[in-house]
């Protein structure tokens, strides 16, 4: 019986010896990824933009177009989604008398494709606010709620500096018809 017990015993320790072995090790718990950005702000970006803010594509000449300069800070939550919100500033020169100038602020969402080499084609819509003499609409100077749509590209120059380029339309909420409604901006963003 001793025999016995004692090789029942040599066939469970050898059978748990057998299956212990198939088991995972217990090994250390994986670092935690750690942030490339400089400031552990990954996804953040910000820039500014010069550009021109003109009623009418077939008109379009330097000295009389209205100049455009802004900026805009925002985040990319992933390969195809951006959020921002941008400011402008819009001033008319001469020839019209007294110069007019005026504002607008948006928040736009950004649908993105990354196509390779640094080039990023994206769409963009959004909703906002203008405001100050600009917006002329029928001799008034009002302020209104605004939507733009528009298309942009831009390109990566190091890992943190872009260059964007941009159309935007931008239109009034109401019926009236809105002046200066289309606006091209080339910018660079920072991406933190």
């Amino acid at each position: 019986m001793k025999k016995l017990f004692t090789a029942m015993f040599a066939l469970v320790a050898g059978v748990s010896v057998a299956v212990a072995a198939d088991l995972p090790s217990k090994s250390a718990a994986a670092a935690p990824a750690v942030s490339t950005s400089a400031f552990g702000l990954s996804g953040w970006y910000a820039g500014g933009f010069v550009g021109g803010n003109f009623d009418d594509t077939n008109k379009f000449k330097y000295d009389t177009t209205p100049k455009v300069f802004g900026g805009l800070v925002g985040y990319e939550w992933g390969k195809y989604v951006r959020t921002e919100a941008t400011f402008d500033y819009t001033s008319k020169i001469v020839p019209i008398t007294p110069p007019k100038a005026g504002q607008t602020a948006f928040g736009n969402a950004i649908a993105q494709y990354p196509v390779g080499f640094g080039v990023t084609p994206y769409l963009l819509a959004g909703v906002g606010y203008g405001w100050g003499s600009w917006d002329k609409v029928v001799g008034k100077n009002d302020d209104r709620t605004l939507y733009n749509i528009g298309a942009g590209l831009r390109y990566d120059l190091t890992k943190s500096f872009e260059v964007d380029g941009r159309y935007r339309y931008v239109n009034g909420l109401t019926a009236q018809k809105f002046d200066n409604n289309h606006v091209v901006t080339l910018g660079v963003n920072y991406k933190f």
